[in-house]
């Protein structure tokens, strides 16, 4: 049957809401200056649509979006806040590093702004950001967003924000994002600018020098939770496209999700 189709692959641009700038690289001269003029929280995005001939008929493509993000990478998304733990600090950041599932007497049970900021930048913090230690911290709109999703051993911890003086509290909840749902999704070898992460590494990761790669995923692999981590693969996290469209629609505000639409393919799953 495989010798029987021939594929046929189309690239069409779209405008959709998103979290970082707008972006108008590799566009005809008008099509630039019409991106270039849009809001600031709309970005184009060019979107893969495949189709397969199969003994002349067309089949649409049914595979569901997976989309992963290098939020953790991008220093943009970490802010001068602290954490005050009764533990040794790093037992969490070691948990969280390695997504270990959690109670909440192993995070830290709150947070501070650890340098004097003015109060403007104070109230402007976005929906979903790091603190050091790359702790991942969201509010309250994002938390109750994320509640109507599958999380699997994911889990929210409110904890209060402080002053640097460790004393004022600050208005609005917030809570610590501890990801821990884990799905083998990645395949190496059908994905480019990757590389293993160390001699002898089960684990993969972005190839050193490459600005870029595009990620070979599992299919199945979009079942079960929304927002889950690769455990054989570094620094990425994924999204199914039911959560980020509702982010979208609810105005989840992110500095820079560092988002690409991976390649889905039943091919190994």
């Amino acid at each position: 049957m495989a010798a029987a189709i021939a594929g046929s692959i189309h690239f069409v641009q779209e405008v959709v809401l998103a979290t970082g700038s707008s972006h108008a690289r590799d566009l005809p001269e008008k099509q630039s200056a019409r991106v270039q003029a849009m809001p600031v929280d709309t970005v184009l995005v060019t979107r893969r649509i495949e189709s397969n001939s199969i003994e002349g008929s067309v089949m649409p493509d049914t595979l569901p979006k997976i989309w992963g993000s290098y939020f953790n990478m991008e220093t943009e998304n970490v802010f001068s806040i602290d954490y005050h733990t009764d533990r040794p600090r790093i037992d969490y950041i070691n948990e969280k590093d390695a997504h270990v599932p959690v109670e909440r007497l192993h995070v830290p049970d709150y947070i501070y702004f650890s340098v004097k900021v003015p109060d403007s930048r104070k109230s402007g913090l976005p929906d979903w950001f790091m603190i050091i230690g790359g702790i991942f911290v969201i509010s309250q709109k994002f938390h109750d967003l994320l509640a109507r999703f599958e999380l699997g051993e994911t889990r929210m911890f409110e904890v209060p924000l402080y002053d640097s003086d460790q004393k004022t509290i600050r208005l609005g909840r917030w809570f610590i994002l501890h990801v821990a749902a884990k799905k083998v999704t990645v395949i190496p070898e059908l994905s480019e600018g990757i590389a293993p992460s160390g001699q002898n590494s089960p684990r993969w990761k972005r190839r050193l020098g490459a600005m870029s790669d595009t990620l070979a995923v599992r299919a199945d692999s979009a079942s079960g939770a929304d927002l889950w981590v690769d455990p054989l693969f570094r620094n990425r996290l994924f999204l199914s496209d039911r959560l980020l469209t509702a982010m979208r629609v609810e105005e989840i505000k992110v500095r820079e999700l560092g988002l690409s639409e991976c390649t889905v393919t039943t091919e190994h799953s």
